[in-house]
């Protein structure tokens, strides 16, 4: 057994070296490697487009809203009556944003 682990030991000695004096390179290169896949995923996924059956899918769970009558009454009777709304500002206020 001791000697199956001296013939690894003595594979491994020059690999073990040979990332250690080239340790942050190789790093680098698995930094930069990482952010290319995620900049070409992210350019594929911003590009696709949704097939028609998706669109029909969400177009379907979309709830239409229903505006009650007698609101659309009384907005149509507070449009009639014209109602002027007074604010509760000076009308000789500077709007310090107008030149």
């Amino acid at each position: 057994m001791k000697e199956d682990l001296k013939k690894y030991q003595t594979k491994l000695v020059p690999a073990i070296a040979f990332v250690k004096r080239y340790a942050v390179i190789i790093v680098i290169a698995l930094v930069v490697g990482v952010f290319g896949f995620l900049v070409y995923r992210i350019g594929n996924l911003a590009n696709a487009e949704p097939n028609q059956t998706a669109v029909d899918d969400a177009l379907a769970k979309v709830t239409r809203p229903r505006i009650d009558p007698n609101a659309i009454k009384a907005l149509q009777d507070l449009q009639s009556q014209n109602v002027n709304i007074q604010s509760l500002f000076p009308t000789d206020r500077n709007n310090p944003f107008q030149e």
